[in-house]
């Protein structure tokens, strides 16, 4: 046997260290580097491996690197959190004869909540088997006036009537509300009815509203969660001139929220009143708000704002900003007494409150209506978002009168908006692409060429050195 055939891979060094040869993948590696370093139009780098220079200034140079990896990396990572947390701006457009302005919607509430002889009829036909009724109609006549504030007035217990049912044996026994309903542009939208709708306050009717059609108590009594097709609501342009709508013939006096078409009634916000035999009119004016498609295309978390559709309510399959309030609202609720009223939409997961549970809600009412610790005056975390689209609408004029002919409501905009605010988009991808490719050119002198070499070593031209280097291994 030759020497050549009997030397070890390694040997001992004087001092007795083991010495090994380096691999043929770790030396294919190496000089793939190297190689990517000295041939790079990446500035800097290729002094790291000139072998020419001393070693001080090799190190000097690996600071000058790693100083601007450093740079650049803050930099960048700073561009990319603006980009996410802060793409848009809000500015103002005043071309005010280019858009159309949706009419209010409004929720009339009626003031009376029964009519006993619908109660006792109701009562007699739906539960013939009661065994006190007059207890039964006390307790209904007591529930239907019960919301935050009022839960203690409920003194009468029916045991027979179960909790997931009061709000079905409310809206059956409810107050028979009447009234006819018109607009001075029935040829462009010609819908004559409200829909009925369970809120904080009772049961209540809107107009020219997308959101409320989700606690209608046909909805709920039909277990259907899912979104609906529904008519266009009501717009206008300031060309249409003055336009309003009418709910007239009302039997009742009521309580009023007038609402963005894609909001819904909370008990924590302004209300307005009509008495019974009177003739309310309102004149209003509106300021929108509205999104481009391009923000409509950010994440929510860029835009911090939701769309109707993005919905992410247990309760309801649309979105907004009260109905997200309102929810929150109903998970406090639960936190604090282990069900929730009977006015919201309830699962398996919250039951309803019985009459120790609305007492229990009584005690928390100033806590639940504000959302807000009235000990500490924290907030309750709600992380509700408003809508990227929403016209809020103040009352510019109100008048009443007494009435002989009905209860008669009548409102609409006298004052078109000269100006609206408009969400649109400040640092968007171009933007940060732009500023991402800045910081890398100041601190590495690269460009979208070096960032092509860099994937075309990594890609075509590695593929060919490692054929190259096994071809050589084999030879």
């Amino acid at each position: 046997m030759t020497s050549s055939e009997t030397k070890p891979v390694g040997g001992k060094n004087k001092m007795g260290l083991v010495l090994t040869r380096s691999s043929p993948l770790l030396e294919t590696v190496k000089d793939f580097l190297l190689q990517l370093i000295t041939t790079s139009s990446l500035h800097g780098f290729k002094y790291l491996v000139c072998p020419s220079l001393h070693p001080l200034e090799r190190l000097s140079w690996l600071c000058v690197v790693v100083s601007a990896l450093w740079g650049a990396a803050t930099l960048s990572l700073s561009t990319w959190t603006r980009f996410q947390e802060n793409p848009t701006v809000v500015s103002m457009e005043r071309n005010y004869l280019d858009w159309n302005t949706s009419f209010p919607s409004v929720s009339i509430c009626p003031l009376p909540k029964y009519d006993e002889e619908n109660l006792i009829k109701i009562i007699h036909e739906k539960f013939p088997n009661l065994k006190d009724k007059k207890m039964a109609m006390e307790f209904l006549m007591q529930l239907s006036k019960a919301t935050f504030g009022t839960f203690s007035k409920v003194m009468a217990r029916s045991y027979e009537i179960q909790p997931s049912v009061y709000w079905k044996v409310l809206w059956e026994t409810g107050f028979p509300f009447t009234y006819n309903v018109s607009n001075s542009n029935t040829q462009a939208y010609n819908r004559t009815e409200m829909n009925q709708v369970v809120t904080e306050v009772g049961l209540c009717y809107s107009y020219n509203s997308l959101a409320t059609i989700y606690y209608d108590p046909r909805i709920w009594e039909r277990n259907e969660w899912h979104v609906l097709s529904q008519t266009e609501i009501f717009r206008s342009n300031p060309l249409d001139g003055d336009i309003f709508a009418q709910v007239m013939n009302m039997n009742a006096g009521y309580r009023l929220y007038v609402l963005d078409p894609t909001e819904f009634p909370d008990i924590s916000i302004p209300q307005l009143e009509g008495l019974n035999n009177s003739y309310k009119t309102l004149d209003l004016t509106a300021l929108s708000i509205v999104s481009t498609k391009e923000v409509e295309e950010l994440s929510i978390q860029q835009r911090k704002c939701r769309l109707p559709r993005e919905s992410n309510l247990l309760s309801s399959p649309v979105y907004s900003y009260n109905l997200c309030r309102i929810e929150c609202r109903m998970k406090e609720c639960y936190r604090l007494c282990k069900c929730i009223p009977h006015f919201y939409r309830s699962n398996d997961n919250y039951p309803v409150c019985d009459l120790e549970g609305m007492h229990c809600l009584d005690k928390h009412s100033e806590r639940l209506v504000r959302m807000i610790d009235p000990n500490t005056g924290v907030k309750v975390p709600c992380h509700c978002l408003q809508l990227c689209n929403e016209v809020n609408y103040v009352v510019d004029t109100e008048n009443s009168m007494a009435w002989t002919l009905g209860t008669n409501l009548k409102w609409g905009l006298t004052k078109y908006p000269k100006f609206r605010l408009k969400r649109g988009i400040l640092f968007g991808g171009t933007e940060l692409l732009v500023a991402i490719g800045g910081t890398a050119g100041l601190f590495f002198g690269c460009s979208l060429l070096s960032l092509a070499e860099i994937v075309y070593f990594f890609t075509l031209h590695l593929f060919w050195f490692i054929m190259k280097r096994n071809k050589k291994l084999r030879s």
